[in-house]
């Protein structure tokens, strides 16, 4: 009983901590901000683990390129990552349940750990902003928070259009139209949240967070839940595809499929990934 309370104690300081951190960088923001919410895998083997922080890093690198700067990003998981030093305001939540030990649980605590965030937000004092869902290995379009906050629908905005890139064949391809982003990736929304809405912990499944939590379906459920949401009308994410740690390849799921997709829908003009690389903050990829 005491170890309970104990575990449960420390729970409690760090998100009093993590809410503190989030107040006092809002603080420097104006209304309405974008928040970028990121569920971090828990860590398994070294090398994987090497592979995520990475991953991570770049993503974060495309947030600090952001033309506009009005936003802060949360990431929660099992163990803190090593960051290399940013200007943006990044902060940490530590999950408070076991790390998921079976493949077919990883969808699952990633949802919860996006709960988990948004329930943190609950107890700022941010009354509302857009909650852009975004994986630990994707990476956004400069202009992205820029367009968000400009058009400022509060309803929320979705990704139809993007870049997926097959790391084993390098293939890099563009999606939109009859193929649209969001159905093959779930970093493809941000949503307009008011506290009201937020969930009461990472266990509470009542809220919209968890109805739109598939992302296949997610324009029709997100205006089935009073949410229209707006297209970002260029292609503004750019999907990092079978580089060994993503949860699709993890769970053997599709994988040869999206590959394919690249290649039916390759970009070939040099000059247009030179400009994708740019938008997008991309040093380490062979376009």
């Amino acid at each position: 009983m005491e170890k309970s309370q104990n575990i449960t104690s420390r729970f409690e300081e760090r998100m009093a901590s993590f809410v503190s951190e989030v107040n006092a960088s809002a603080t420097s923001l104006v209304d309405p901000l974008v928040v970028f919410g990121i569920s971090l895998r828990a860590k398994t083997a070294p090398e994987q683990w090497q592979v995520v922080q990475e991953n991570l890093n770049q993503t974060i690198k495309s947030l600090e390129n952001q033309t506009n700067k009005n936003f802060i990003v949360l990431i929660a998981g099992h163990d803190r990552p090593s960051l290399k030093k940013r200007s943006v305001n990044v902060h940490w939540i530590r999950a408070n349940w076991a790390r998921p030990t079976e493949v077919s649980r990883y969808s699952g605590d990633k949802q919860r750990k996006r709960r988990l965030t948004l329930a943190a937000l609950k107890k700022t004092e941010l009354s509302g902003f857009y909650f852009f869902m975004l994986d630990a290995d994707d990476l956004v379009h400069k202009d992205v928070c820029d367009f968000i906050l400009t058009d400022d629908n509060r309803a929320g905005y979705v990704v139809d259009k993007g870049y997926v890139y097959d790391v084993p064949s390098k293939t890099l391809g563009a999606l939109k139209g009859t193929t649209p982003f969001y159905e093959h990736c779930g970093s493809c929304a941000a949503v307009w949240l008011t506290k009201d809405e937020l969930p009461e912990s990472s266990s509470d499944k009542e809220t919209l967070i968890h109805r739109i939590r598939d992302h296949v379906t997610l324009p029709e459920t997100m205006r089935e839940n009073g949410k229209c949401a707006q297209k970002i009308p260029f292609f503004a994410v750019f999907y990092y595809l079978n580089h060994g740690v993503n949860n699709l390849v993890l769970k053997g799921e599709k994988a040869q499929r999206k590959s394919s997709l690249a290649g039916r829908h390759k970009v070939l003009e040099q000059v247009k990934k030179d400009n994708i690389a740019k938008a997008f903050s991309i040093s380490n990829f062979d376009l």
